[in-house]
């Protein structure tokens, strides 16, 4: 915004259109101001990769919505809990330029805290449908008999999870989970975190490895 300091005979400053009033030594004078040219070039090569490697994360990542937002809500303080999950994602569990993106999925995080995980974790399907989970239990820095289990799975080839928030105590040493039918025949990663009772601490996730659909021989 242009000012006129001694009325609208006096000199000017601040921009008026395609010219800006300023002074120098108290001698007003006015400059052309630059003028950008829009660029009629499209991104570059470099920039088409980033912003699709920035769609591949996002769509990679909506099936997981709803547990991140339960793995992530202590940390969303000015941020949400899929940003910061997307952002671990883009620094440190993806590599490659597009279209040749790979997910690590031992950096996937689903969650991050300061709770105690599960010692000893297994799991493997015992039918097609169920995958079963044993571990070993421990109290030790701050860790309770009634925090909360939170299992993920996940086929990203058919942008499909499944799981469960709670109703598992750390105690149990053991559940079952009866998955998506969807899911039965195709292999799927699978993780594990632990949630406190009142849902202020969380675990860092436990990737489970990938689990590999039963064949039709039962091998």
């Amino acid at each position: 915004m242009a000012k006129f300091s001694k009325g609208i005979l006096g000199p000017i400053s601040g921009k008026i259109g395609p010219v800006i009033g300023s002074s120098w030594k108290n001698i007003a004078y006015l400059k052309t101001a630059d003028i950008k040219k829009k660029s009629n070039k499209g991104p570059s090569p470099a920039q088409q990769a980033h912003h699709k490697k920035f769609g591949f994360i996002t769509r990679w990542l909506k099936p997981l919505h709803p547990y991140i937002v339960t793995g992530y809500r202590n940390l969303a303080k000015s941020n949400t809990e899929v940003n910061l999950a997307f952002s671990d994602i883009y620094h440190h569990a993806i590599t490659g330029v597009y279209p040749d993106l790979i997910i690590n999925y031992e950096n996937v995080r689903i969650s991050k805290g300061n709770l105690p995980g599960l010692d000893e974790v297994q799991a493997k399907l015992s039918s097609s449908n169920t995958l079963t989970l044993t571990w070993e239990t421990s109290y030790e820095h701050g860790a309770s008999f009634d925090d909360l289990l939170m299992l993920v799975i996940l086929n990203d080839e058919l942008s499909l999870a499944d799981g469960f928030t709670g109703g598992i105590k750390r105690t149990a040493k053991t559940c079952s989970f009866s998955f998506n039918e969807v899911l039965v025949g195709h292999p799927f990663h699978a993780y594990v975190s632990m949630v406190s009772l009142d849902g202020r601490r969380v675990s860092y996730s436990q990737y489970l490895g990938k689990i590999e659909p039963i064949s039709e021989s039962g091998v």
